[in-house]
């Protein structure tokens, strides 16, 4: 288990302590904490603090009938995410397991190189479902994991679902976040109330082919937790190994970002759970929902994980989402604010860096870090006052002094100096040196998640303007324009180092999961932009199905690709030339 399962166990409380634990958070008071911050916790003296005693006694606080009792509802109160010391804990917790790790993986790859097998390789189970911050790509080489479409920690009893509704890409992609390697690997459980769609290969075709597209392979073992059977397993991996040489080697492709941000789950760990509501987890649920928003709207993206809040890590992304962030270092702040001015696209929902990341304990801030790109109060009380319509802004350019005011039940704003910019009153539109911000209170991951009709959720967004003025405009539709393409069918895009070879896999998720049944999608067409000072261009149509290849035709930079038919997958590989 490469996350926090066996020191932050389930509850939290279960092996979150011991001699060694204790000892080295005696260590962490006195190397990490001013006396300022000491006399903040009321400790005296670090080399006696007790950090149960402690717990306990803020437990008693909150009516606790048994503070050695686990299972006592004050160990679950939601007031413990404002408890500096428990805070403090956990993300002292993380530090060391980081430390353990990072630690374990040089250990490990010394060892094996002195043996004569630098390719050694160090593979890490629960991630990325369940990770916490203990796991970065520094010191993983690829991820092996479990996981179902079913009940899990960050994805509740709702889970992640199965195909049509359900896209089990957007966990792969969070997965290659915490690695180095461009592979994972998973084991994929078809286990209560999933198990009556076991052996069925239509199923586990869609699920093989969608997670290669996404750069997972999914395990099998012959028995009767795992999708299809031996021979719908043989089928897909046989023409993988077929097909190897013609896929080569490819990075996923797209300029759109999406944080995944395992200390935001962190921080809703309260001692006695993992979430305060395990069917409604504010970062998780809006992640997962704002990237299945993305692939049903076919919007290519990439994960970036918190720690990746870089100038670096920023490098190469048109547009990134901040889905209810509300922990937020900052340094990851200044580095936002930088890449915003710099010409980027950031996109933020909810509370949004309402609160301090781990380098200050989640404690919270008067005013959000990224203020200056929503110029309104992003605090939960705000969010709820403009979500009611008590009070909406809509930003005018830059001038912050410059507003459109929107009162409710009304349209009349007070006029200003330039033109207000034109979107539902939930909406917050900045314009920030040369880059944009939108803000929406909102939480429309979260909403799309938990819908249960996720097609006419998606309606009604466009209706209202909501997705159009969060995501069109952000994607720009730069790289791929796919809006002629159904919900039903699913596209990543990948592309060669040099990107001079492009591909677009597509799978068919147009599956009826209860009679097995898959139908084939016909005259699928979308175009992809060429590189630049690209004139020419070969089609390849990469595809386990007997089924007709693409046609491609070059206009005015862009390559227009028409398949006539989609049964499973089936991969263009477009190689450019000059």
């Amino acid at each position: 288990n490469y996350s926090p399962f066996n020191n932050l166990g389930v509850p939290p409380l279960h092996n979150a302590f011991g001699d060694w634990s204790e000892s080295r958070f005696r260590q962490f008071l006195r190397q990490r904490l001013s006396a300022a911050e000491l006399r903040e916790l009321r400790i005296d003296d670090p080399a006696r603090c007790d950090i149960r005693s402690l717990l306990k006694q803020q437990a008693a606080g909150f009516s606790a009938n048994d503070t050695s009792d686990i299972h006592d509802p004050a160990w679950r109160d939601p007031s413990w995410l404002d408890v500096p010391i428990w805070n403090l804990y956990k993300v002292f917790k993380q530090q060391v397991g980081q430390e353990a790790l990072r630690s374990f993986y040089r250990a490990v790859k010394e060892e094996a190189a002195l043996a004569g097998r630098p390719d050694f390789l160090v593979a890490g189970n629960d991630l990325p479902i369940f990770g916490l911050g203990w796991a970065h790509d520094e010191w993983l080489d690829m991820v092996s994991t479990e996981f179902s479409p079913a009940w899990g920690l960050t994805t509740g009893s709702r889970g992640i679902m199965l195909p049509p509704r359900g896209k089990f890409a957007v966990v792969c992609r969070a997965a290659l976040a915490h690695q180095k390697g461009p592979f994972a690997t998973m084991w994929y459980y078809l286990r209560a109330p999933y198990d009556k769609f076991a052996a069925k290969p239509e199923l586990a075709k869609v699920l093989a082919a969608e997670a290669f597209a996404n750069g997972v392979f999914l395990k099998y073992g012959d028995v009767p937790d795992y999708p299809g059977m031996p021979e719908s397993v043989a089928w897909w991996n046989g023409f993988v190994t077929r097909a190897e040489p013609r896929f080569a080697s490819r990075i996923p492709a797209g300029e759109t970002g999406v944080v995944y941000s395992p200390d935001n789950q962190l921080f809703w760990v309260v001692p006695g759970s993992h979430a305060l509501d395990h069917n409604r987890q504010p970062h998780s649920f809006e992640h997962w929902g704002i990237a299945t928003l993305l692939v049903d709207r076919h919007i290519p993206y990439r994960v970036i994980p918190d720690w990746k809040l870089t100038p670096a890590g920023l490098a190469g992304f048109k547009t990134i989402c901040l889905p209810n962030v509300e922990c937020l270092d900052n340094a990851a702040a200044q580095a936002l604010l930088a890449w915003v001015r710099e010409g980027g696209n950031l996109v933020m929902t909810g509370a949004t860096a309402m609160r301090q990341g781990t380098a200050g304990w989640f404690r919270k801030r008067n005013t959000s870090a990224l203020a200056s790109l929503a110029r309104a109060d992003m605090s939960a009380d705000g969010t709820k006052a403009a979500k009611s319509g008590i009070a909406a802004l809509e930003l005018a350019g830059n001038d912050p002094t410059k507003v459109a005011v929107t009162q409710p039940g009304t349209n009349a704003a007070v006029p200003t100096a330039q033109s207000a910019v034109s979107l539902p009153s939930v909406l917050q539109t900045t314009n920030f040196g040369l880059g944009r911000a939108v803000w929406s209170p909102r939480n429309v991951g979260l909403d799309y998640y938990l819908a249960d009709d996720r097609a006419q959720f998606s309606d009604q967004l466009a209706t209202n303007g909501i997705a159009a003025a969060i995501f069109d405009p952000a994607s720009d539709r730069s790289a791929l324009d796919a809006r002629d393409l159904p919900a039903s069918v699913g596209i990543f895009c990948h592309c060669s180092p040099d990107r001079h070879v492009l591909f677009a896999d597509l799978v068919n998720y147009q599956l009826d999961p209860v009679h097995d049944a898959l139908t084939p999608q016909t005259r699928l067409r979308f175009r992809l932009h060429l590189p630049a000072g690209i004139t020419a261009a070969t089609p390849e149509t990469i595809t386990p199905d007997a089924t007709a290849p693409a046609a491609l035709n070059i206009e005015a930079g862009w390559a227009k690709v028409e398949l006539p038919e989609l049964l499973h997958f089936a991969s263009i590989k477009i190689t450019c030339r000059k």
